[in-house]
């Protein structure tokens, strides 16, 4: 007999997310890390709108946002002179802002989640090794110095760029290294006209990001291109003499909390999957830390996976739906890669020409309503879709296609069910036997609810099925579709 359901190894945003969510549907989780401690410091510090919106679920979207600074727009210089702003306003969601929650607060608010649900992060235990079979998972772990057993039905490796489980499983990381050299410290600034924008600079070879947070400001600079700062460490004095270089602002950086200098990976696994094992977040893909992409992303696979696990687990749905997660997930890693790998090459590489180029995008093609909406839209992660999607089913109705995100939900949390959106005037009769109800929760719009009917396209008829994901799977007017729909998923 299995000591738990699913097993996940990490601990940090990633494999918090996925035991919090697990948690919500009611699935027994068991969840390692091999280091001792939490994280402490601020590392990953952008909360996405998306994000925000897929934590309502759990109940956690207004913990983030107390613990985040809310950057409503962003300021491009150029050699200190001031060349656009991004306007945040245009991401269409609620929540039209980059929230800059340092991950220490992120893990502790998912960490006290867990812990309110008796959940705790068994710490100091390092993952060797494991066995697999058709019932699950055999794993071998030392914690402080002592090797044990763990088994599980599912194991999920949330264990990052260096995953021991992704080794051990012999799936190709396959991508390329960068000469990218960022210098990063998080220190207390004052004088900085606003903590509501973000600023990035760029002046003799030097790329420099300035994100503020609630108690202090990360700060990072690209230095691989500058003959001056190329060697220079992650210090008070090094970052007040390039602020003074990069901005224009008569600004005082403290003492710093934290330092660090790194370079940059860009990979991805060949497989999310094997036998039943999953990858998510940085054990599946790594990005350049352009646009705080890469532990949204990550999340977003944890709420992906975990309800498609939960739905096989209570034998709700078969393990098919399983396979969707690689399927759907892929994509989104590729799409981030190549956006993030764009970013890199405009903002941060000090080539002649392409200096040249983006000095005129940000001057005189950026402050276009329409590249402001597609550019912060895509940062924000409310354009991800499941186009291709094998949940999906029918073609769409004026301009709302399945595998679009849910534009509007008409209750708070899903409970790891399905959503059927009935805009019918027979609804009395329509799903009066409905069989699917462990499955999926109807609700019926009402016909003066011109909120959720204008949300969706003026639909005065019809059905919009809707996953616990909070994405769409069908909307149309045919009711046997949808009946097929839940017949196919069991």
């Amino acid at each position: 007999m299995a000591d738990t359901q699913v097993l996940i190894v990490g601990a940090g945003p990633v494999g918090l997310t996925m035991a919090a969510f697990l948690t919500h549907y009611g699935i027994a989780c068991r969840i390692i890390d091999q280091d001792a401690h939490q994280t402490l410091t601020s590392n990953a510090v952008c909360v996405h709108a998306r994000t925000l919106e897929l934590f309502e679920e759990v109940g956690l979207t207004q913990n983030l946002l107390d613990q985040g600074a809310h950057i409503k727009n962003a300021n491009f210089f150029i050699n200190k002179i001031k060349a656009a702003d991004i306007d945040f306003s245009y991401i269409a969601s609620p929540f039209p802002f980059v929230c800059d929650t340092p991950q220490s607060a992120t893990e502790t608010i998912l960490i006290e989640y867990l812990q309110k649900n008796n959940v705790f992060v068994e710490r100091d235990m390092r993952f060797i090794s494991m066995e697999t079979n058709d019932q699950g998972v055999v794993a071998q772990v030392i914690q402080a110095g002592v090797e044990k057993t763990l088994s599980a039905h599912w194991l999920i490796a949330c264990d990052g760029y260096k995953s021991t489980v992704r080794q051990f499983l012999a799936i190709p990381y396959e991508g390329a290294e960068f000469e990218y050299k960022f210098l990063m410290i998080d220190a207390p600034v004052q004088g900085l006209p606003s903590l509501e924008r973000g600023y990035f600079a760029s002046a003799d070879g030097l790329s420099f990001f300035v994100f503020p947070m609630l108690h202090s400001v990360r700060l990072i600079v690209e230095v691989s291109s500058s003959k001056e700062w190329c060697d220079a460490q992650a210090t008070q004095e090094t970052f007040m003499a390039i602020f003074k270089k990069c901005l224009p602002f008569d600004a005082t950086i403290d003492q710093p909390l934290w330092s660090s200098q790194f370079y940059v990976h860009e990979r991805r696994a060949q497989v999310y999957r094997k036998d039943r094992v999953f990858l998510a977040g940085d054990a599946a893909h790594v990005h350049i830390p352009a646009a705080g992409q890469g532990m949204n992303t990550g999340m977003q696979d944890a709420i992906n996976l975990s309800w498609k696990l939960a739905l096989v687990i209570k034998h709700q749905a078969s393990e098919a739906i399983l396979d969707s997660y690689q399927q759907e997930r892929i994509p989104i890693a590729d799409q981030v890669l190549a956006l993030t790998a764009r970013m890199a090459k405009v903002m941060i590489t000090q080539n002649k020409f392409i200096a040249y180029l983006r000095k005129l995008l940000i001057k005189y093609i950026s402050p276009y309503s329409w590249v402001q909406k597609f550019i912060v839209n895509r940062i924000a992660e409310v354009a991800v879709q499941y186009k291709n999607s094998a949940l999906n089913m029918g073609d769409g109705f004026h301009g709302i296609h399945p595998g679009m995100r849910a534009p509007l939900i008409p209750v708070q949390a899903l409970q790891g069910k399905y959503l059927i959106l009935n805009f019918s005037e027979n609804s009395a009769t329509t799903f009066s036997t409905w069989p699917y109800s462990d499955l999926a929760t109807i609700y019926t719009v009402a016909k003066d609810d011109q909120g959720l009917r204008t949300a969706y396209a003026g639909m005065e008829s019809g059905y919009c099925i809707i996953r616990p994901d909070r994405y769409i799977s069908y909307i149309g007017n045919d009711l046997q579709r949808v009946v097929g729909y839940f017949k196919r998923i069991v």
